[in-house]
């Protein structure tokens, strides 16, 4: 066997990832997969838990088992989010950020947010599958929503002082993403009474959120609420759209 056939086995037995994943993650295709990603977290969890409402971003790798067998394997960054959350979770949700030079397969991405379980057990991990479930119902009423991807995650501990666990979360769609999607421009930083958006959606939002028995939303303070109009016509209604539907103890 030639030297250059040994290197390439060598590469291929100990740095399987890098043969398993060449093209670049297709962003909206990534939203439309309802397959179950595998996937592995491992960032230094005893400082992410620590200081849950720090501002800086937080080195992590992810490993992406895909249903088709591929597999990524690649650096990103996190950080903290979401004011309830960050008081009273474990681990709070998490912003991911694939964008960086470490991250080129899955940089398309961009920044995503991660809902995870608020505790570890079986009762948080219901409540977050039925979020995820209500997110999937809302996608077939409305166009105006957010898509979401389910994961089955392993946090690992960097420095092993922790012991990995896993449970099911899932990644949002971005903002941007769902606008485009919808013709229009989010609303931003003005303040809008609930009967001055468009009649005809907040109605649909209305009752959709008090069939899941939902109250923890406003409006006027986009409170688990984004606004957003027509990029052709900015000066009407703003037609509202969900967001974070759940919310865990």
């Amino acid at each position: 066997m030639s030297k250059l056939c040994c290197f390439i086995l060598t590469l291929i037995l100990y740095y399987p990832h890098a043969f398993c994943q060449s093209s670049l993650i297709n962003r909206q295709q990534f939203f439309l997969d309802d397959s179950v990603i595998e996937v592995t977290l491992t960032t230094d969890i005893k400082d992410l838990r620590a200081d849950k409402k720090k501002l800086a971003w937080q080195p992590a790798n992810i490993i992406m088992h895909f249903s088709d067998t591929s597999v990524i394997s690649e650096e990103i960054h996190i950080e903290p989010r979401g004011n309830y959350r960050k008081t009273y979770c474990d681990i709070a949700s998490l912003m991911l950020n694939f964008k960086n030079p470490l991250s080129p397969i899955l940089s398309p991405l961009k920044k995503l947010k991660l809902v995870g379980g608020c505790h570890n057990g079986s009762a948080n991990e219901e409540l977050l599958l039925k979020e995820y479930m209500v997110y999937k119902i809302y996608n077939l009423l409305s166009i105006m929503s957010f898509r979401v991807r389910l994961l089955h995650i392993t946090y690992k501990d960097s420095k092993q002082k922790v012991k990995s666990y896993s449970q099911y979360a899932f990644l949002i769609e971005d903002m941007k993403d769902m606008t485009a999607r919808s013709n229009c421009a989010e609303v931003k930083n003005k303040v809008y009474a609930t009967e001055l958006t468009n009649r005809q959606q907040m109605t649909l939002v209305s009752i959709f959120e008090y069939m899941i028995g939902n109250t923890d939303w406003a409006v006027s303070v986009y409170h688990n609420i984004k606004l957003m109009v027509p990029k052709n016509d900015t000066l009407a209604n703003p037609t509202p759209c969900r967001t974070i539907l759940i919310m865990r103890d």
